[in-house]
C-alpha cells in the first residue's frame, strides 16, 4: 500500500476517505470497509446489492478497493470489479446528487492523514490542471488500464449543472491526465 498502516493503529473516518478519494489508497478502501461491514467480503456484498437497488445491471463487484481478486480454486482465476461507462457515468450523477460534499474530499489537491503523519497530492491531474475540477475517482488495473471518474459544475443561464468525464482503458496515467 501507499500507505503505512499496522494492525491496531488509530485514525479517522474523514482521514480514510481523504486518503481513499484523493490519493487512491486502496488500504483505506480496506479498512473503511471492514469498519462499515466487518469483513471485506460483507461489504462486497453490500456493493453489489447497492449497485442492484439502482439498476446498475453491469456493476460487478469483488473487492472494496478495485484491485482484483484471486481464486484459489483448482482453475484459479482472476475477478476484477467492472461496470460500464454508462453506468459509471449514472453512477457518478448519483453520487454527486445524493451526496454533493463528497466533492470537498475530492477536489483537494493535497490531502492529510494527521494520525499517521501522511500527505499526498491528488492521484488525478485534472485538479492542478482544469480549475474547477471536482476529481471524483481514479483508478487502474492491468485489465481495465488507467480510468477516471470527473466532474465540474458549469452554469448556463443561471442554472449550474454536473458535466461529468469518464474515461476507461486509457494506456497510462499520462495519458489518462
Amino acid at each position: 500500500g501507499i500507505i503505512s498502516m499496522e494492525p491496531g493503529q488509530s485514525t479517522t473516518v474523514i482521514e480514510l476517505l481523504n486518503a481513499m478519494l484523493v490519493a487512491s489508497s486502496n488500504e483505506s478502501a480496506v479498512a473503511l470497509a471492514e469498519r462499515g461491514a466487518g469483513t471485506e467480503e460483507q461489504f462486497v456484498a453490500r456493493m453489489n446489492e447497492r449497485a442492484a437497488q439502482l439498476g446498475l445491471t453491469t456493476a460487478k463487484f469483488y473487492s472494496p478497493n478495485g484491485l482484483p481478486v484471486y481464486t484459489l480454486s483448482a482453475q484459479p482465476a482472476k475477478l476484477q470489479n467492472q461496470m460500464s461507462a454508462y453506468e459509471l457515468f449514472r453512477f457518478s450523477s448519483y453520487v454527486l446528487k445524493k451526496y454533493p460534499e463528497i466533492t470537498e474530499i475530492t477536489s483537494q489537491a493535497y490531502a492529510s492523514m494527521p494520525s499517521l503523519e501522511y500527505i499526498t497530492a491528488n492521484s488525478n491531474p485534472l485538479i492542478f490542471n482544469l480549475p474547477g475540477i471536482s476529481g471524483l475517482k481514479t483508478g487502474s488495473t492491468n485489465r481495465a488500464g488507467h480510468c477516471l471518474s470527473a466532474s465540474m459544475p458549469v452554469t448556463v443561464n443561471g442554472e449550474t449543472h454536473d458535466i461529468i468525464l469518464v474515461l476507461l482503458g486509457s494506456e497510462n496515467g499520462a495519458d489518462r491526465g
